[in-house]
C-alpha cells in the first residue's frame, strides 16, 4: 500500500505531510519534521530520486509521518520562519494522532530553523539530526562573498547592527534549553566543507552542548564538503537515531 500526501496552507506557507500506509489513527504515532535547506521548498520531501528520497522512504517504512513547510529558499533562519513551523506542528498535532514530541531532521541552512525552533519548543522535541547543518548564525559573516551577501540581505544587516542582531538570534546561544531537556543531537558533517564551516558549526556545537550536559554525536567525513555525496544521507542511521530518542 502506498503513502498518502496532504498539502495545506498554514501561516502563508504551503505544508506537506506524508502519512504512511500503516497509519491507523493509533495514539502517539511517530513523526518527523524536516527543516529545509538553502534553495529548497517544503515539497522537497515529496520528490523522487533526490538525495533525501531514501531517507523519506525508510522513515515511512518504519511508521513515521514526515512533514515539512515552505519558508523560502533563502530563509537563513530568520525569526519569521518560526511561525510557519509552529503552525505545522500544531496542525499535525490537531489533525493526526501523533505523539506530542516530534523528531527534527535538518539539512544545511535548515539547521538554523531546527535548532532555534527546538530551543523555543524543547518540551515538544525528541531529537535533532543534522546533515551538515548550519547552526552558528554568526558564522555567516565568515562565509564566501556570495553566501555572505545573501545572508546579510536576508537579515537586513548593516555594520552597526550585524553582530548584535546575530548574537541575539543565534541558535547556538540557546543550546541550554535543549540540554536541560536531554534532547539528543546527531550530525554528519564534512571536514572539507567550505560553505558551512566544520569547526564553528559541527565541532563547536558538540563541544558547547557537551559542556552544558547534553548528548551530541558527530560523524565526520574527512574528504567531503558541502555536497550531495551519498555518505551524508544514511537512512538506516537516521531511523535508528530517531527510534532511540
Amino acid at each position: 500500500m502506498s503513502s498518502s500526501l496532504y498539502t495545506v496552507e498554514l501561516a502563508a506557507a504551503t505544508a506537506y505531510i506524508i502519512v504512511p500506509a500503516s497509519y491507523k489513527k493509533q495514539k502517539n504515532f511517530k513523526w518527523v519534521m524536516y527543516h529545509t535547506g538553502g534553495g529548497e521548498w517544503g515539497c522537497v520531501i515529496t520528490h523522487r530520486w533526490n538525495e533525501k528520497s531514501g531517507i523519506i522512504d525508510r522513515l515511512l517504512k518504519n511508521d513515521f509521518i514526515v512533514c515539512s513547510i515552505s519558508v523560502g529558499p533563502d530563509h537563513w533562519g530568520r525569526p519569521e520562519t518560526y511561525k510557519p513551523y509552529q503552525a505545522l506542528y500544531e496542525y499535525v498535532r490537531n489533525n493526526f494522532t501523533v505523539a506530542k514530541k516530534v523528531s527534527l531532521l535538518a539539512q544545511s541552512m535548515g539547521g538554523l530553523t531546527a535548532l532555534a525552533w527546538a530551543a523555543k519548543n524543547s518540551g515538544k522535541v525528541k531529537g535533532l539530526y543534522g546533515i551538515y547543518p548550519l547552526f552558528d548564525l554568526e558564522s555567516i559573516l565568515q562565509m564566501d562573498e556570495l553566501h555572505k551577501k545573501k545572508a546579510v540581505r536576508a537579515w537586513g544587516l548593516n555594520p552597526g547592527n550585524s553582530l548584535l542582531k546575530l548574537k541575539k538570534h543565534n541558535p547556538v546561544n540557546m543550546l541550554g534549553a535543549l540540554a536541560r531537556k536531554r534532547i539528543p543531537v546527531m550530525q554528519r558533517h564534512g571536514l572539507a566543507d567550505k560553505v558551512v564551516f566544520y569547526e564553528q558549526n559541527a565541532a563547536g556545537v558538540v563541544r558547547r552542548y557537551s559542556e552544558l550536559g547534553g548528548t551530541a554525536k558527530l560523524i565526520t567525513l574527512k574528504k567531503y564538503g558541502h555536497e550531495t555525496y551519498r555518505g551524508f544521507f544514511n537512512p538506516g542511521e537516521i531511523v535508528k537515531f530517531f527510534l532511540s530518542c
